[in-house]
């Protein structure tokens, strides 16, 4: 396989995971290696966490009923809000900080900006809890049109400090790289959720039981999390690397990185609104504004790969900011691996969207909701060009202002692009609009970095990937005429099929070779319940190899 980087590296054969290889003082293997197995445990996580938080809502809302129901989610809407308000981009500050200059052996600078970071969000999250206690009846009423919610309201307002503690501690977490850890108490969190919500409820506390049981579970969560963070904290040399910065040029640093992050965040939430508003505007159908907002839920099933990958790759890049020909090769194969995983499943996602959504919800009512899910998931094809990367490439080298300037351009885009197609084609001019923004955006960041930090894509080994992911889809194709019974059987059979046909064809295109096997089954085998599966696969892919020379 072709791999287009200035200096090329090679992957040793012994035996295990595969170490990438370039200078002998490189520190790619060991990174690339931590991140891969990083982003499994993430994913394997999140995808635990998903399922847990759904299992929390699905339970609540029975027992609740609707009426109920439906004023326990308004009375998220206030801590929602005001989160938006709190942690300034401090948060991916003390990711990219810890994980910068603890790979450089400055544990003291590690310490301190820890406590300061620690510091600044506690004391700017109480600051808007207080704000926000005072002005509760004024908020509720303005923001949920229903000022008799406020009591209920104050009950869930404690997760504006809460839930930037806890997200302030999963941040610390991903800065030393403790993936595992990370995951372990998001798992936690939501698994406390799923639990006490629906007993105190059952206990007869009903709304506020719920709420409060949240509000718990957070606690809990913060408390492990914080845990975790002392084993790390324990472990390093607070002499090393110690300077005595004042607290004002630690807060400048800080809020000089995550400003821009942070008000790219801002932008994303804007440019949400703005989209529901023009549905909603050019819309006159709720039965077609359901489908559109089903199809992009489901649209989750995908993001559930994309963003361990992301979240992983900001530490990692962080460590080899200093060494130019790394970074290069650790860009390519990132793009690589990610597409050779988000590829395929976009794919299937889009062929067998309605087989998922009936499968999944049970009913065939939501009529237009696959059209719009397979139109929304070409959101995620591209991948090959680093849309899964760019945003971690840029923050971890401390260059946030790329992102924003990408988020910038969506918004360019994406504003007057849907305001004219929604207009005229209703939902699949919004999706269209989506669509070509993410494009234009993804090509411009792609462009800064390829100028900029002289990274390359392996456009030859990419696009092996599409090819595969594309023809392992014809099979598909009549299966979805020919194929009757429940919907779930014929998922499942979909999916089996398309699985075998891709690490069929995957070889035979060169998609993938030896060591990239090597490597995926030596990060999958870590997981242990999936060892034997992933052995037979590695075998699999080798004779196929070998057969297709």
């Amino acid at each position: 396989m072709l791999c287009l980087v200035a200096t090329q590296p090679t992957l040793s054969k012994a035996r295990g995971a595969p170490y990438l290889t370039g200078d002998a003082d490189s520190g790619l293997p060991r990174v690339f290696e931590e991140t891969a197995t990083g982003a499994l445990f993430l994913f394997s996580g999140s995808a635990l966490s998903t399922f847990l938080s759904a299992i929390c809502g699905i339970v609540v809302a029975n027992l609740l009923g609707p009426e109920l129901y439906g004023i326990y989610s308004l009375a998220f809407v206030i801590p929602g809000f005001l989160i938006v308000f709190t942690g300034l981009g401090v948060n991916a500050a003390l990711t990219r900080y810890i994980a910068y200059y603890k790979s450089r052996g400055e544990d003291g600078r590690v310490a301190l900006l820890i406590k300061r970071g620690l510091l600044f969000t506690t004391a700017e999250s109480v600051l808007v809890f207080v704000v926000a206690y005072f002005l509760l009846g004024e908020l509720t009423a303005l923001l949920t049109n229903r000022p008799w919610l406020v009591e209920l309201v104050r009950v869930i307002l404690v997760l504006v400090v809460l839930q930037t503690a806890f997200n302030v501690a999963s941040s610390i977490l991903l800065g030393f790289g403790d993936a595992k850890g990370c995951s372990l108490v998001n798992i936690t969190l939501q698994l406390f959720r799923a639990i006490l919500a629906p007993l105190f409820v059952i206990l007869g506390f009903n709304v506020p039981g719920a709420l409060a049981g949240n509000a718990i579970a957070y606690v809990i969560g913060v408390v492990i999390g914080f845990f975790s963070i002392s084993k790390h904290y324990k472990e390093l040399n607070l002499n090393a690397g110690f300077n005595a910065y004042s607290l004002r040029e630690d807060l400048v640093l800080m809020l000089g990185y995550g400003m821009p992050l942070y008000f790219a965040s801002v932008l994303g939430s804007l440019n949400d609104t703005f989209r529901n508003t023009i549905l909603a505007h050019s819309t006159p159908s709720d039965f077609v504004i359901g489908n559109f907002n089903l199809a992009l839920r489901f649209t989750a099933m995908v993001t559930l790969l994309v963003t361990p990958v992301s979240s992983i790759l900001f530490p990692a890049f962080s460590k080899l900011s200093g060494n130019s020909e790394d970074l290069k090769r650790m860009f390519t194969y990132s793009v690589k691996y990610s597409s050779l995983l988000v590829v395929p499943v976009s794919v299937f996602v889009i062929l067998s969207s309605r087989e998922l959504i009936i499968a999944v919800i049970r009913t065939t009512e939501y009529t237009l909701a696959p059209w719009y899910l397979s139109l929304l998931t070409l959101n995620y094809l591209y991948v090959g060009l680093g849309s899964a990367v760019l945003g971690s490439f840029f923050s971890g080298l401390g260059d946030p202002g790329v992102y924003l300037k990408s988020m910038l351009v969506y918004t360019g885009v994406f504003v007057p692009l849907s305001t004219a197609l929604t207009f005229l084609l209703g939902v699949e001019g919004l999706i269209a609009s989506i669509v070509m923004a993410t494009g234009v955006s993804t090509l411009y960041g792609l462009g800064v970095a390829v100028r900029k930090y002289r990274v390359k894509l392996d456009y030859v080994g990419v696009s092996r990937i599409y090819l595969a992911a594309l023809v392992s889809a014809l099979p598909l194709l009549p299966l979805t005429v020919i194929l009757q019974g429940p919907p779930v059987v014929k998922l499942a059979v979909n999916a089996v099929i398309y699985m075998l046909a891709y690490l069929t064809f995957a070889p035979m295109v060169k998609a993938v070779n030896g060591s990239d096997v090597e490597f995926m089954a030596g990060v999958f085998a870590k997981i242990k319940p999936l060892k034997p599966l992933v052995k037979v696969i590695a075998d699999l892919e080798n004779m196929l190899l070998e057969l297709f020379g």
